[in-house]
């Protein structure tokens, strides 16, 4: 409340009218939310599991989480036929390690850019008000490494740390493979809502922790001790607090929640953590796409429709009018028949997955909540798990089965565009987009309006030495 009744009510984006009210576009681009933000150790995302876990997600109701261990090869980013838009790293050649981040739609409409560091750090901004949000997720080596990976891994997530804007909110999540114990003596890091005994790990992710001035929030948070581990061994006997969500000490307040999901299941032998936060998103400005037709199934009245119009224009004397003007006339005449008549373009990235998987994953899950701590809940888990990767490898011979006829049906019919289509989807290794570039400097640009900045000056540059060149 103001002290005055004649004051406006200010907005975090400037967008205030004279009676203080907030335009309708400002509303549009911002609405009040607890985002929830995760991180989760798949053991690989190969093998159809992607479809699986974006599923779980959307079940806990989760907005963006961090990935370690996915196996991926490559840098970049793509939309999944849920619309989930997922930002990975992981190594050139070899299938290990990697890290990357789901967001789920309404979150990916808020991502300014994000860093592949290397296979095990990885950062993504989001646009919020009155600020915005930076998340980093780490994989740190397992136990068997040696102190100098780790040691490189440390100054490496120090460099991502350094890199991201100081106005940010920052949050650090993953698998740190330490554990910092239920009691401590530094209580301005960490809370006694901890896990088990603390390793010598645990005490370098605390002196990290202390000198990034960082916070452990799944420590602070009392809960039962289901919720606070986050590993279990093969045999159900050790449960270790390994994996954590670090914050700065000055948005403490922002976190309403900070807890494991032991209900969500991909066939992981870790738990999905995650915290609740206040905060406002605030949508990004972007191009609308062209909509896209499926022009392989033009129709007559499509054809007549079109010449008729265009009989019309002629009758107009389309010699008064300007080449814009005309120009307009034609895409409008093209562009509202296609509307009319002719049906989209359907996705050709459909999943592969059957319905069979889902439901056995589903009754897996519910193998997971009864518990395994008993022998036949694990048998029937284990059981579960192998009918799973069955099916999966079933569907994907299907799959393949099913594309390889659609080509010759094709090449029958002389339908070129389709079967080439096909082919390319068979044989073609997928190549992700990876928007991140470099500057003069040799510094990296991550959020789009820098890259095209950086464009128009190479360009400029570029044509301003072909002109002193010939001149």
């Amino acid at each position: 409340m103001f002290g005055s009744n004649d004051a406006p009510t200010t907005k975090p984006n400037g967008s205030v009218g004279v009676d203080g009210s907030v335009d309708r576009e400002a509303r549009r681009n911002l609405w009040k939310t607890t985002l929830k933000i995760g991180t989760w150790n798949v053991r690989t995302m190969n093998h159809g599991k992607l479809d699986i876990v974006t599923r779980e997600l959307d079940r806990n109701d989760v907005n963006l989480i961090g990935i370690s261990e996915m196996r991926w090869t490559g840098k970049g980013h793509f939309t999944t036929p849920g619309n989930h838009v997922v930002y990975y790293s992981g190594k050139d050649t070899r299938r290990e390690h990697g890290v990357a981040f789901i967001a789920n739609p309404d979150v990916a409409r808020c991502v300014l850019g994000y860093n592949p560091i290397n296979e095990r750090i990885i950062t993504i901004r989001i646009q919020g008000t009155p600020m915005n949000i930076s998340v980093i997720q780490a994989y740190a080596p397992t136990s068997a490494s040696n102190e100098e990976e780790i040691k490189t891994f440390y100054d490496d997530l120090q460099m991502a740390i350094d890199s991201i804007n100081k106005r940010d909110i920052m949050i650090i999540t993953g698998d740190f493979n330490a554990k910092v114990g239920g009691q401590s003596t530094h209580k301005n890091v960490m809370g006694n809502c901890g896990l088990g005994e603390q390793n010598e790990r645990g005490e370098m992710l605390i002196d990290f922790c202390q000198e990034n001035h960082l916070i452990i929030l799944n420590t602070l948070f009392m809960q039962h001790p289901r919720r606070l581990y986050t590993w279990t061994s093969p045999d159900h006997s050790t449960r270790n607090q390994i994996d954590y969500i670090l914050v700065q000490k000055r948005w403490r307040s922002s976190f309403m929640s900070a807890k494991t999901y032991p209900g969500a299941d991909c066939g992981s032998d870790h738990q999905l953590l995650m915290s609740t936060m206040k905060f406002k998103l605030r949508r990004k400005k972007q191009q609308r796409k062209p909509t896209r037709y499926d022009v392989s199934k033009i129709s007559d009245s499509y054809r007549v429709e079109v010449k008729n119009r265009f009989q019309k224009l002629l009758e107009d004397d389309p010699e008064e009018s300007t080449p814009e003007e005309l120009w307009q006339e034609i895409k409008t005449v093209i562009t509202d028949t296609a509307q009319k008549t002719l049906p989209k373009r359907e996705n050709m990235k459909k999943p592969w997955l059957s319905e069979e998987v889902f439901k056995l994953a589903d009754k897996r899950r519910k193998v997971k909540e009864r518990g395994l701590d008993k022998d036949d809940n694990r048998q029937d888990y284990r059981n579960l798990s192998r009918r799973i990767q069955k099916q999966v490898r079933k569907d994907k011979t299907n799959f393949i089965k099913q594309k390889c006829a659609e080509v010759e049906r094709d090449s029958v019919t002389n339908n070129t565009k389709d079967m080439y289509r096909n082919i390319k989807l068979l044989t073609n290794k997928p190549t992700h987009r990876l928007n991140v570039l470099k500057d003069e400097a040799g510094n990296i640009l991550t959020e789009e309006e820098e890259i095209k900045t950086r464009w128009k000056q190479y360009c400029e540059n570029l044509y301003a030495s072909m002109r002193r060149k010939y001149t």
